[in-house]
């Protein structure tokens, strides 16, 4: 919210920030003139991602946008940064910044389903083959509409899109996991809500919801077997420290939305709006550079420390799970006109026989 001219500020817990303002680029972005000597705004940005080092680029994320906001605006727009769900826990945090208590969030498609089926186009499982393709459907004029409607109906709007990376599956067992039928009794984590259950169930697994602060204590002691994420969560989180094998199943080109409640929006002016969007598209670009980059060397890494790595007989998985969601009405009924023909093209990828 608004109120005096004040100092850069950082959530609490937070880790020193010189790394990331460093990490902005050599040339500082060129401030706004119309933001000067304007009442200072203080946005709070709730994460679930970890501050540990070392940080994977949907953490970095957060703190360069941050720096570039407060450098564009000569510093009335600072942003708070709270990761480690130390402002809302994960399962809430979508309903946080609706009501204010965070102005913003990094959210996924998923948490729009329940009052708005058609944010499930991005998060279709296997519906899309690359990251690219995801970025076309979002900047079209159905993403553009989409918008629209996540405004006028849930209150926050969409800044933009950025990947995480294509979720896998890794794995505390030594069974191969070629086909859905190899996961039959695998406790499967993945995280709360009917969407990720039918996900895991349709890739084979027996799902068990855990929070994302709890995934490497439930993999330690057994309490799950598998989980999904996409490689750099793996590695910032250090799941590889409690898994065995990595199954490149690639069933999921992950989008995360960084999201601003409606009011807090409203509060920037016009300029600081363009600023905010500049930067939060900016640093989108260069996290999902980094997680495509860093994808081989990911795999690499994992290999040293002992892990096996493969790919499965991902049609065997594509097969059953994209039938799960484009034959089901709760996943295709409320998407916009057209939206779902668009992405099919786009992918190229077919309706399946319902």
């Amino acid at each position: 919210m608004r109120g005096t001219a004040g100092q850069w500020k950082w959530g609490t817990g937070l880790m020193v920030v010189s790394l990331f303002v460093a990490g902005c680029g050599s040339t500082a972005p060129k401030p706004s003139p119309t933001s000067q000597n304007m009442p200072n705004v203080t946005l709070k940005w709730s994460c679930p991602c970890l501050s540990a080092p070392p940080q994977a680029p949907e953490t970095q994320m957060l703190y360069r946008t941050a720096s570039q906001v407060f450098q564009m605006t000569h510093g009335a727009v600072n942003i708070e940064v709270f990761p480690n769900s130390s402002l809302l826990p994960q399962a809430t945090e979508f309903e946080g910044v609706q009501q204010g208590v965070a102005d913003m969030s990094l959210s996924d498609p998923t948490q729009y389903q329940a009052n708005l089926p058609a944010g499930m186009i991005f998060d279709i499982p296997y519906l899309y083959s690359n990251w690219s393709q995801v970025e076309t459907v979002f900047s079209s004029t159905y993403g553009k509409q989409l918008n629209n409607e996540v405004v006028s109906q849930l209150g926050v709007r969409l800044l933009g899109i950025q990947d995480l990376g294509p979720r896998e599956l890794d794995l505390n067992v030594t069974k191969k996991i070629m086909t859905p039928a190899d996961m039959a009794g695998i406790k499967l984590r993945m995280p709360p809500g009917n969407y990720w259950t039918q996900l895991g169930q349709a890739m084979g697994g027996a799902v068990t919801p855990v929070g994302f602060t709890e995934i490497y204590l439930s993999l330690e002691t057994g309490v799950v077997q598998a989980q999904d994420n996409p490689l750099p969560t793996d590695i910032a989180d250090k799941f590889y420290q409690v898994t065995k094998q990595i199954v490149l199943t690639n069933h999921l080109f992950s989008p995360v939305m960084p999201t601003i409640n409606e009011k807090s929006w409203n509060e920037l002016s016009p300029i600081e709006q363009k600023d905010l969007v500049t930067a939060v598209t900016e640093q989108d670009t260069w996290a999902s550079n980094q997680v495509a980059a860093q994808q081989a060397q990911d795999i690499t890494f994992l290999k040293k420390q002992g892990l096996k790595v493969y790919s499965p007989d991902t049609a065997a998985f594509r097969a059953p799970v994209l039938k799960s969601f484009l034959c089901d009405p709760t996943y295709v009924s409320g998407l916009l006109p057209g939206m779902l023909k668009f992405a099919l093209k786009t992918a190229g990828a077919q309706q399946p026989a319902c």
